[in-house]
């Protein structure tokens, strides 16, 4: 049976996939002199301490060891227990799929790109429409704080990951769900 109560979920799923589009494509246009057009990250932290970590993991993962000591600094310390290092980190994967410049500007962009559409999916949650909530997600994507982060991996992941966290608190609020606790404290 088909009714006005059965077109608006289906219609509504299809306003939100297509603002998450323009989010997700949105970020690919403005990463893409990093993503497809030879240009790399390069300022601030990113040369003397993201990067060159990024590197030791992915050249670590590539050779079938786990990175577990960074001998580079002074007698070496213990690389795994640094939360800069990633060795746990599930996006990380990116380093043993691509090649590693493009791993590090695709890491970046894809944190930029989850950071809109997570904050999508909260604005929405909090009844906006799909254009206020694209436009927050937006907003959000391309501050100068975020932008700035993007310098700074391990600021973007924690910003990028703030609003799901949100969401799933949110949700527990509502329903006083255990799964939404534990996907809150996720």
């Amino acid at each position: 049976m088909t009714g006005p109560g059965n077109a608006a979920p289906a219609s509504r799923r299809g306003g939100d996939c297509l603002a998450i589009l323009v989010l997700l494509l949105a970020a690919a246009w403005v990463f893409w002199p990093a993503l497809g057009g030879g240009k790399s990250f390069y300022y601030r932290d990113t040369p003397n301490y993201y990067y060159p970590e990024a590197l030791l993991t992915s050249r670590a993962w590539l050779d079938g060891e786990m990175p577990l000591w960074d001998p580079r600094i002074a007698m070496g310390y213990p690389y795994h227990a640094d939360p800069h290092s990633m060795v746990f980190y599930p996006l990380a994967a990116l380093f043993m799929v691509l090649p590693f410049p493009l791993a590090y500007n695709a890491f970046v962009a894809l944190h930029v790109a989850l950071l809109g559409v997570f904050t999508f999916l909260l604005l929405r949650r909090w009844d906006l429409s799909p254009p206020a909530a694209a436009l927050g997600g937006i907003a959000l994507m391309f501050c100068g704080f975020t932008m700035s982060c993007t310098s700074l991996t391990t600021l973007l992941r924690g910003l990028c990951w703030t609003p799901l966290a949100m969401l799933a608190f949110d949700c527990w609020l509502e329903k006083e769900s255990c799964r939404c606790l534990a996907a809150a404290a996720w």
